[in-house]
């Protein structure tokens, strides 16, 4: 069983800190080509490790699910030859299904946040709109419209009734007789 399309990097003389225990090794007495067939199908493994003395075909084989720290060696120096085959992936892996839940559930939270905030600036323009209105249509306290709040048509509207008034000296027809301030 191969997890997934993987191909090798190879690297030769470098070592790893675990060549130090061969019980660590996956396949003792191995040849490179089982080693790097056994790493593909082992879907946790990183890479085929091998370590071998004068004869290749008689290797060490280690399958490491975590890949750390790889070193240069020289064998002449430590009387051992290494290779490490380091797995590459060139085909994505298909996800699982928990992490389709997993993305529902953020899309899911965040159309939530989206439809409460659209919600939450309609009724804020809403109340602002009909606080304006309410605004508009006061009234003065003795019932006449106030002025202030009135648009200029019926500004025109009230100084042209005015001088119709006036030219007809019935002026005093429209003033308020009881308002103190008038009198």
């Amino acid at each position: 069983m191969v997890c997934r399309k993987d191909k090798f990097f190879p690297t030769e003389d470098v070592s790893y800190f675990n060549y130090v225990d061969t019980r660590a090794a996956a396949l003792n007495d191995t040849d490179a080509e089982t080693c790097r067939t056994a790493c593909l199908k082992n879907c946790s493994c990183k890479a085929a490790l091998i370590r071998y003395g004068v004869n290749a075909s008689h290797v060490n084989c280690y399958l490491p699910a975590q890949l750390f720290s790889l070193f240069s060696i020289k064998p002449d120096d430590v009387h051992y030859n290494s290779s490490a085959f380091i797995k590459i992936q060139i085909e994505p892996t298909t996800r699982s299904p928990a992490s389709n839940s997993n993305k529902k559930v953020k899309a899911s939270t965040i159309l939530g946040h989206v439809f409460g905030a659209l919600f939450g600036g309609i009724l804020i323009i809403g109340i602002g709109f009909l606080l304006s209105r309410k605004g508009k249509d006061e009234k003065d306290t003795d019932g006449r419209k106030n002025l202030e709040h009135s648009k200029p048509g019926e500004i025109t509207l009230l100084v042209d009734l005015l001088k119709i008034k006036a030219e007809d000296n019935n002026l005093s027809d429209i003033v308020d007789k009881e308002n103190e301030d008038v009198q």
